[in-house]
């Protein structure tokens, strides 16, 4: 079942150059989007929007450097939602099952959303997971990070705590 999900975003990588449209920037307002979370419960982005920085993590359980960027996140959101922050995690797994569980044995707090039919993979253009968009107290877009590493890491938290800061 790997395979064959890594062959769709190969393939929906492949589709996304020759379409050649351009996707989401910084100063750009997000590609609003509704999802359910591992409960069913429909959640949006829209209702996120200008109330405080909104980390939102594209992902799948089973890649090592998603997994990583998951647990680090969480984190993060510990640390800060009290302040105001928002994590939310789009997973492109297929089995809300192997979902369910990836999120219990890593104690995620923040809200995973899943997306079956890879929606926002298309809205965001995205080619590589993990991606991760920051988003502003103004609802726009400020950094978009491709893949997770030490460095990516250290970026995140600098745009949440600079985000936090403008209040």
């Amino acid at each position: 079942m790997k395979k064959l999900l890594f062959l769709l975003v190969i393939a929906l990588f492949f589709a996304h150059m020759a379409a050649a449209s351009e996707g989401p920037k910084p100063g750009t307002i997000p590609p609003l989007f509704t999802l359910q979370d591992l409960s069913g419960q429909t959640v949006s982005l829209h209702p996120y929007l200008g109330k405080g920085p909104v980390v939102v993590f594209f992902f799948t359980s089973w890649a090592r450097s998603c997994v990583n960027e998951s647990e680090y996140l969480n984190l993060l959101y510990g640390a800060h939602k009290e302040k105001g922050l928002t994590v939310l995690g789009v997973a492109f797994d297929r089995k809300l099952s192997s979902l369910n569980a990836f999120a219990e044995e890593k104690g995620i707090k923040y809200d995973i959303l899943l997306d079956p039919k890879l929606s926002t993979l298309n809205a965001y253009r995205i080619l590589v997971i993990p991606t991760t968009v920051i988003i502003d107290r103004s609802g726009k877009i400020k950094n978009i990070y491709i893949e997770f590493d030490d460095n990516v890491q250290k970026a995140i938290e600098k745009d949440v705590k600079e985000i936090m800061a403008d209040q």
